[in-house]
């Protein structure tokens, strides 16, 4: 099998670099202490602790491993050591490189990512109902002749003509089912996000109480990005926002600066990551808002449309 067409198993869809920041030393029996994350399943609500190999993972979402993708996750966790670094000392925002890295931090891992995947087979999903009618409208004594080849019977009406164009895209349904679709548009997506938000400032965003936790899809989109088009969204979002550490969020939009969240900001942000999030949450073991935080996801899993009882 070529390079193209390597089954790729088990892609992580966040950075280990940004997973470390989630993690600290857990005690467990009589052993050394392991460096692991608490994490939430969203639908139950319940937590387990895990190693940052473990988290962030998912089976199907670079199906056949591009080297392009690779490369590129490869690269950017290289770079983001220095970023931390300067998050630390206060220094972030007079280096334009390390800003930069942070902007493609951001697009690839709104790249890189199962919710990325689903809107993108989507779209194509679309693109190929489009097709079908228009196919039906223009070429009907072709597609007729096609499903006679196919079944060996005449076509009778819509519903027979709709099945021979099915027929015919299905080697395209079948691109998208096994995840090559997916693999070659990630390159893509990657690149049209940096060209996007290359001229985005970077607000850094300090949690003054609380913590924020890490969604497994963990960019946000805020303004009107209603759309299935990953490509419209990113580009009329008003801003983007991604927690990058359990005390510190990053937004690309309109404005430079750093401010500091209160706890109720705080909690909101987070409010967002769980719901945005596929399955799982992500948070510091040793956090004491963690039981706040998991209270919160089992209420909502148990009743999704129950209000919050600390904002009435």
């Amino acid at each position: 099998m070529d390079q193209a067409g390597r089954l790729a198993q088990g892609k992580h869809f966040l950075s280990r670099a940004l997973l470390k920041r989630f993690e600290e030393p857990v005690a467990r029996g009589t052993g050394r202490p392991q460096l692991l994350i608490a994490v939430v399943d969203v639908d139950t609500g319940r937590s387990h602790l895990k190693g940052k190999d473990g988290c962030g993972r998912y089976e199907e979402l670079v199906k056949f491993d591009q080297d392009v993708a690779e490369t590129h996750w490869g690269e950017l966790e290289n770079r983001l050591h220095p970023v931390y670094e300067a998050l630390a000392d206060g220094s972030l925002l007079s280096h334009p490189e390390l800003v930069a890295t942070v902007r493609d931090l951001v697009a690839l891992h709104w790249a890189r990512n199962p919710e990325m995947r689903l809107r993108s087979d989507a779209t194509l999903g679309v693109v190929a109902a489009r097709q079908r009618a228009e196919m039906i409208a223009q070429e009907p004594d072709k597609l007729a002749k096609l499903f006679y080849e196919q079944h060996g019977i005449h076509a009778a009406g819509r519903e027979a003509l709709e099945m021979a164009v099915r027929a015919a895209q299905e080697p395209m349904h079948e691109v998208v089912r096994s995840g090559q679709w997916f693999s070659v548009r990630v390159h893509h997506f990657y690149e049209r996000a940096r060209e996007l938000l290359v001229n985005r400032e970077l607000l850094l965003v300090r949690a003054g109480e609380g913590e924020f936790v890490l969604g497994d899809a963990p960019v946000v989109l805020t303004g009107p990005s209603d759309t299935n088009s990953p490509d419209v969204a990113i580009a009329a979002a008003t801003d983007v926002r991604m927690p990058i550490d359990p005390r510190w969020m990053v937004i690309l939009g309109d404005r430079p600066g750093t401010v500091t969240y209160s706890l109720d900001e705080v909690l909101d942000a987070n409010s967002t990551q769980v719901g945005k999030a596929r399955r799982h949450t992500y948070m510091r073991p040793g956090s004491p808002w963690n039981a706040l935080i998991i209270e919160a996801i089992a209420r909502v899993a148990a009743n999704p449309l129950a209000p919050d009882p600390r904002r009435s």
